[in-house]
């Protein structure tokens, strides 16, 4: 298993892009992801505009992969 981990910082008033970001990626991406095994998309309840987004794959090669693809 291997686990790429994201951080983010939304702009004031841009919290819900960072969710429809996450959203898409999960609906437009994911099929395609070969090794893809599960994701999640955390927001921080003392501080709304940050983010961690934990993408779990089965191995570095899928998550490479998945990273290099356009």
């Amino acid at each position: 298993m291997f686990v790429t981990v994201f951080s983010y910082r939304a702009k004031p008033g841009q919290e819900d892009a960072i969710v429809t970001l996450h959203d898409e990626w999960e609906r437009d991406r994911l099929p395609k992801s070969k090794g893809y095994v599960s994701g999640e998309l955390l927001r921080d309840m003392r501080d709304s505009r940050s983010f961690i987004a934990i993408a779990r794959f089965e191995s570095a090669e899928a998550a490479r992969t998945t990273a290099d693809a356009p």
